[in-house]
């Protein structure tokens, strides 16, 4: 069974984010596996116990694209289906599993159906090639019926603009029960407990600790050395294997000369040329004459200079006593 949390049709974005906090979602669902290409089980953990914002909520292109896109894509699919779709402009919860919700796309009249809109790059094309669905997409899909109790699912996808798809989902039992163990698992371990997920390595721990707000230094043990010891270890494995690459590439280079690569190996081609601009030559030029060629004042710099936060950047400084 499945009940309707609240109306999304006059929700402001920081109160729909309030609600989507509240459990976990569709698009939630491949991050609390570890199947996500854009978000690992840490990224999603930050998000749900609100030490971070939402990267895929984020103000850019691709979102504000594929929301644009969305109602045409819905238009698509009843164009070529014949069947008609219905907003609910709502977020659902499932009764069942109350960690489990779901801001849908549409719903199919007169079938227990939904219907989830997406779109891609032309470079994705080969994901959604015959009856292939994107893993984080298939998990997505699932959840919605389990939450829903839908039947089944369409999924339609508009790539690179000018390639449309759609595929019916039905719902996959064996897949949803272990959908809904890792994200019980999830919600109630790592969110409610507030304990952190398994680091990775393409975590990124500068969402938890943006910014350094003590200058003391931490007194090294065992475990610390240990770690450094194997980093520089890994570095200087690395820097040999980079060595030999590259002595391996000028190789080839030697062999190519002044043509253009070596058919089925390598290219080596030569990029278009690119303009670019001095910018400060051109603003000193612009006011040479009104401050008699002396350097720009201070209020112009000024004006058109930001500050940009300092970055943290990690180095090993631990060296091997002899």
């Amino acid at each position: 069974m499945t009940k309707k949390i609240c109306s999304t049709t006059e929700l402001t974005h920081a109160e729909w984010l309030e609600q989507r906090g509240r459990g976990l979602g569709g698009s939630d669902a491949a991050a609390a596996c570890g199947v996500s290409p854009w978000k690992t089980p840490y990224d999603l953990w930050l998000e749900k116990t609100q030490r971070a914002t939402p990267d895929d909520l984020s103000d850019n292109e691709v979102v504000h694209f594929g929301t644009i896109l969305e109602p045409v894509v819905a238009k698509e699919f009843e164009s070529r289906t014949g069947l008609k779709v219905q907003r609910r402009n709502a977020i659902f919860q499932s009764e069942e599993n109350p960690f489990m919700i779901a801001d849908i796309d549409r719903v199919i009249v007169g079938e227990n159906a939904g219907l989830e809109c997406k779109t891609t790059s032309a470079f994705n094309a080969e994901a959604w090639e015959g009856d292939k669905v994107p893993d984080n997409y298939m998990l997505q899909v699932q959840h919605y019926i389990s939450v829903m109790g839908w039947e089944r699912c369409y999924i339609a996808c508009l790539i690179g603009g000018q390639k449309f798809v759609m595929k019916p989902i039905a719902r996959n039992d064996a897949l949803i029960d272990a959908l809904i163990k890792t994200e019980k698992e999830f919600w109630e371990h790592n969110v409610l407990e507030d304990i952190a997920p398994a680091i990775r390595a393409d975590d990124d721990i500068t969402k938890l600790y943006p910014v350094q707000t003590d200058s003391d230094l931490l007194a090294a043990d065992d475990e610390a050395i240990e770690k450094a010891r194997k980093i520089l270890s890994l570095d200087a494995q690395m820097k040999r294997l980079k060595a030999s690459s590259d002595m391996l590439k000028n190789d080839l280079k030697l062999i190519v000369g002044d043509h253009a690569g070596i058919e089925g190996v390598c290219t080596w081609k030569q990029n278009k040329d690119r303009k670019e601009v001095d910018w400060q030559s051109l603003a000193f030029d612009l006011y040479k004459d009104a401050y008699d060629g002396a350097e720009l004042p201070t209020a112009i710099q000024d004006k058109y200079t930001t500050i940009k936060e300092g970055a943290r950047p990690f180095r090993v400084t631990y060296k091997e006593v002899v």
